[in-house]
């Protein structure tokens, strides 16, 4: 049987395997991703005007709704592709994408 450690490193990759990629249409800032990730990969910040304006009508709505924030990445390179964020995130607006090495 697997000790908790040894469980969660069976499910960790080398960090900048994978990479999260955010859909801005999608994320209301809400902040989940933040509290689960293990390697503080993601921040929420304030949009500004213009990263605001280019969104569909609808993620503005919903945008300034949430207090005009969203997550970013601010260190995707930690990335050990654990999913937490994609399981934490209500709005599925988190997918991991594997990085291709070459």
């Amino acid at each position: 049987m697997q000790s908790n450690n040894q469980q969660e490193q069976a499910h960790k990759h080398t960090p900048g395997d994978f990479a999260p990629v955010i859909n801005t249409s999608k994320c209301e800032g809400d902040g989940e991703c933040v509290l689960v990730c293990p390697n503080d990969v993601f921040e929420i910040y304030q949009l500004s005007a213009l990263e605001k304006n280019q969104l569909p009508f609808i993620s503005r709505l919903k945008v300034s709704a949430h207090g005009s924030k969203q997550a970013r990445l601010i260190h995707p390179e930690r990335c050990e592709g654990c999913g937490n964020c994609v399981s934490a995130c209500h709005e599925k607006a988190i997918k991991l994408k594997k990085n291709l090495q070459g």
